[in-house]
């Protein structure tokens, strides 16, 4: 992981996905949950960092898993938090993409009449 991190000092973003990504290939040949953990946080958070949600979220999720069955604590509250984060990410941009659409006042005056709840008149 540390060659990944000086890759992406230098600006080669791609090569460090590729040599993170063989990190977690070999930390999943393992039966080391904490180098699993490790392996697909890093990945998830470099992702994150390149703004592809979908792959953070999918990294992200399998580290949360790992975690858990690790059972340490604070493993398992830093990678919900970046999950979320992930997640929440993933949702504004496609929420930001409908907000570019011709039709998006009808479209999202369509999404609040369907939410359940909604705002009171106070």
């Amino acid at each position: 992981q540390m060659i990944a991190a000086i890759l992406k000092e230098q600006g080669k973003e791609s090569a460090s996905i590729e040599e993170l990504q063989k990190c977690r290939e070999v930390a999943n040949s393992s039966d080391d949950l904490e180098a699993r953990y490790k392996a697909a946080r890093t990945l998830g958070e470099s992702e994150l960092s390149r703004r592809r949600y979908k792959e953070a979220v999918r990294m992200l999720e399998e580290a949360f898993d790992f975690a858990k069955q690790t059972g340490i604590k604070q493993q398992i509250d830093e990678v919900r938090v970046a999950l979320g984060t992930a997640k929440g990410k993933m949702n504004i941009e496609g929420f930001m993409n409908v907000l570019q659409e011709e039709d998006c006042l009808e479209k999202v005056l369509a999404w609040k009449s369907h939410r359940k709840g909604g705002f009171s008149q106070t």
